[in-house]
């Protein structure tokens, strides 16, 4: 768990911001005590804990563990100008957007040789 606990520090679930352990707690359904043991004697979580950070985070377990969104790094800031851009948009339009990726991860599912296609694209 390499840079786990740097990167919970970074974000709004650090424990140094008033509250933010609990809600991380409460989200990833990890005792606070556990949460609290990690940052002050520096044990690290396991496998499963750290999955449920990950989720409870909203991020991949990648970047809890490395710091680094390997994907996001490979398609060069495309995932991160996209979010810049959807920011503008209502939230009619983001769930019409969510819909449309939705089906389009339905289509790719349902033929996976057009999904590798599209990941080599």
């Amino acid at each position: 768990m390499l840079k786990m606990l740097e990167v919970i520090r970074e974000s709004e679930y650090s424990p140094e911001k008033y509250g933010a352990a609990k809600r991380l707690s409460e989200k990833s359904g990890i005792a606070y005590s556990t949460i609290r043991s990690w940052f002050d004697r520096e044990s690290r979580p396991n496998v499963e804990e750290a999955a449920r950070i990950a989720v409870a985070m909203g991020v991949s377990l990648d970047y809890l563990i490395t710091g680094q969104e390997y994907w996001a790094e490979l398609q060069n800031g495309r995932v991160r100008r996209l979010c810049r851009r959807l920011g503008a948009l209502s939230d009619h339009d983001i769930e019409t957007i969510e819909m449309l990726v939705d089906r389009c991860f339905a289509r790719m599912n349902a033929n996976p040789e057009r999904g590798a296609e599209a990941t080599r694209a």
